[in-house]
């Protein structure tokens, strides 16, 4: 008897399933045409766009139409939610629906399940088409098909965040239709609690970031799992934020990305299974006479409508602007929606004293975010300890030797130092003060440092923390060292060199490729290299920067680059001999021709470092207008890393010499071999003697008694520039 019950009760559950599908038909069938119209046609048009000769006037508008069709049919999810619900807000359909012998639980369950399969299936199913669509396409058009199963990982894990962020957003509207009783309610209640939660995070965290003076912009919330984890919103940022990372996995790695996604997935999930689970408590205590109530849950009213005046008006309040005008525009939108809900002016006072309470939580959150500046989040900084891995970033004016785009390192000795250079920076800035900071000099060769550097800590209870700030470089010389030194970069440069070799087209079956090397004064060589021995030189060269020392790091006594700035140095001999079997005398330096080719040349004694504070407001590195106040001189030591020109003037720089003489032109060609064999491209963190710029490239000199003497030589043979004080980049 008790087996018969069981069936009977699974038999109903089963019945109420096919039932409520079956009444999903209509936005069934919309949601299979929107679907079939989006991913299958976005890899359509992608695919002749891959052609030869493509057709780009018809492909690119009906790729616009699928990516449009797909969106629609990612929003569906409200409409299909509010239809398999539309008996908690419907008085006709409530009676019936609730006399059925079905267990709320049964009831509920029924109603969910036969909804999101109407909502994620068509979608599920274009996706699987697109999939063959492209496999099969992939015949008649250039296509990687080795790159494309490498990437494979990242796409099906894509898919899997949009599955989950589907679920949420189904679950989050299932969630706000049970705590509604009307139809208008219902639609606005969805809507708001899809857009609000991430809404409250976002404001409440740019009011944070707009009180903090430096290190912080609005974009630190979407590296927050309280954003990201817990709205359809944040998740589809996570989904960018992940495609972002994944982008950078060839010569980064891919283990902190995937731990990145553990740390998302676990609150997600729990964030899904609240919405669930609180859906079905508050279904499970709602009664048939609860419909044609505005809100069966007041609660569920309020907080929307707070969160709602919290957002409007705190854009007034921190920014300062009409706020007397925020406050009535508030206060009007407000009390419409209160006369909607209820149904006329009833306890009119009570609404008026909510409203009050709002407008009070906003102006004390903005001023204690003033107060605490941003909570003391602008001097925070975390501890080497708590850090399990960090992520950097670097712009500079030019192309820096040290190829750090983005890159994470485990290295400890690197995240002490990341976590060192963090404190250094923080320190200047609330001091207002760097070290050596000297008047303006009245004349010499002033080498800007400015920079830009992002930071993402990777901590390990699972959070993450970013800054980003406008430096000079000396505050992260010692940053740079101990990440060149270590061989989590080295492994890293090796990455970047297997990612720059590119088959020329010419050559594609024979595996043949270009790959270019630079001498120090801009010089490009183009070696012929198939891609097995790209790879074999991305050993050597790892390999052989895992033995450069701190000396030579100090001297930079580099050669030539390749990969455009990553630095050969001299003691480099693996990797100079590889190279130099396929570009014989790529590296060497002709005095006598670098001499005769150049158009300016120019030598100065004096070089000065300084640094441009652009402030908070304009943190723009190439922005040229600032005020002469914020700029920071010092000549104690000097930072130069990037791979490229410091400067290019007409003014001061004297054209090289054309005379017949011959004691002259000898004199001449063992001045420039001298000041070839003694100078650097780059100078790390030292005094130098003097600076020689040919056609801007630099060859800078360390301070020693014998390059005060080479240097003077310069400038006696006519090199020296006007006592002016040129700005250099």
């Amino acid at each position: 008897m008790t087996a018969v019950t069981s069936t009977s009760k699974k038999s109903r559950f089963g019945v109420r399933f096919r039932t409520n599908f079956s009444e999903q038909r209509r936005y069934l069938i919309i949601n299979s045409v929107l679907s079939l119209l989006g991913l299958p046609l976005i890899v359509l048009m992608g695919l002749f766009l891959s052609a030869d000769d493509p057709d780009y006037d018809t492909c690119e508008p009906l790729m616009s139409v699928g990516v449009f069709a797909f969106c629609i049919a990612i929003l569906s999810g409200i409409f299909i939610a509010r239809n398999s619900f539309k008996y908690l807000y419907r008085k006709s359909l409530a009676d019936m629906n609730y006399s059925l012998p079905l267990t709320s639980k049964q009831r509920f369950f029924a109603d969910f399940l036969s909804g999101i399969v109407s909502y994620i299936a068509p979608i599920a199913i274009s996706a699987v088409l697109s999939f063959i669509m492209l496999l099969v396409g992939a015949e008649f058009v250039s296509f990687d098909r080795d790159g494309f199963f490498d990437l494979m990982p990242y796409m099906l894990t894509a898919a899997f965040i949009i599955l989950l962020g589907m679920i949420l957003y189904y679950a989050t509207v299932v969630f706000a239709v049970v705590c509604c009783g009307r139809a208008f309610e219902s639609t606005f209640g969805a809507v708001a609690a899809v857009i609000m939660v991430p809404l409250l995070i976002y404001f409440v965290s740019l009011l944070i970031v707009l009180s903090a003076d430096y290190g912080m912009d609005e974009t630190i919330v979407f590296y927050n799992p309280l954003f990201t984890s817990t709205s359809p919103v944040g998740m589809a940022v996570f989904l960018v934020s992940f495609m972002e990372d994944a982008d950078y996995t060839d010569y980064n790695g891919s283990a902190e990305l995937w731990s990145g996604f553990v740390r998302w997935l676990i609150p997600s999930l729990i964030v899904i299974a609240a919405f669930i689970i609180g859906a079905f408590l508050l279904y499970s205590r709602r009664k048939a006479e609860d419909v044609s109530k505005p809100y069966p849950y007041k609660w569920f009213y309020y907080i929307i409508t707070s969160i709602g005046i919290f957002v409007l008006l705190s854009l007034f309040v921190e920014f300062n602007t009409a706020v007397e005008a925020g406050i009535l525009i508030c206060a009007v939108i407000y009390f419409i929606i209160e006369v909607i809900s209820n149904r006329g002016f009833k306890k009119l006072w009570l609404s008026a004293i909510r409203f009050a309470a709002s407008v009070a939580a906003v102006f004390a959150i903005v001023n204690l975010c003033k107060y605490t500046d941003g909570f003391g989040m602008t001097e925070y900084v975390p501890s080497a300890s708590s850090v399990s891995s960090v992520r950097i970033d670097t712009s500079s004016r030019n192309y820096d030797m040290m190829y750090i785009d983005y890159q994470c390192f485990d290295d400890r000795e690197v995240i002490e130092e990341v976590v060192s250079a963090h404190k250094t920076i923080v320190d200047h800035r609330k001091s207002g003060t760097y070290p050596g900071t000297k008047n303006e000099p009245s004349w010499g060769i002033a080498v800007m440092e400015d920079n830009e550097m992002f930071i993402k800590y990777y901590k390990k209870n699972g959070t993450i923390t970013v800054r980003q700030y406008s430096i000079c470089e000396s505050e992260i010389a010692g940053l740079k060292k101990a990440i060149t030194l270590s061989d989590n970069y080295a492994d890293k440069s090796a990455g970047v060199i297997r990612s720059y070799w590119e088959r020329t087209e010419s050559d594609y079956d024979r595996d043949i490729g270009n790959f270019d090397v630079y001498d120090i004064f801009g010089n490009m060589y183009s070696c012929s290299m198939s891609k097995s021995e790209n790879d074999r030189l991305a050993e050597i060269y790892a390999a052989d920067m895992k033995t450069l020392t701190p000396e030579q790091y100090d001297d930079g006594d580099i050669i030539g680059y390749i990969c455009y700035r990553l630095p050969v140095y001299r003691s480099f001999e693996n990797t100079i001999g590889f190279i130099e079997e396929r570009q014989p005398g790529c590296f060497d330096v002709d005095a006598v021709n670098i001499f005769n080719n150049a158009g300016k040349i120019l030598v100065c004694s004096d070089v000065y470092s300084c640094y441009v504070d652009y402030g908070s407001e304009s943190d723009n590195l190439y922005d040229d207008t600032y005020d002469a106040d914020n700029v920071h001189w010092y000549s104690d030591t000097l930072n130069y890393t990037s791979r490229g020109r410091l400067g290019y003037y007409e003014t001061g720089f004297i054209p090289h010499y054309n005379t017949p003489d011959p004691d002259f032109a000898e004199n001449l060609i063992d001045l420039m071999e001298r000041a070839v064999e003694a100078g650097r491209p780059v100078a790390v963190n030292t005094e130098v003697s003097g600076v020689l710029l040919i056609d801007g490239y630099p060859l800078f000199f360390p301070k020693s008694e014998k390059n005060d003497e080479l240097v003077a030589e310069l400038e006696e043979f006519g090199f020296g520039m006007e006592k002016e004080l040129v700005l250099t980049g």
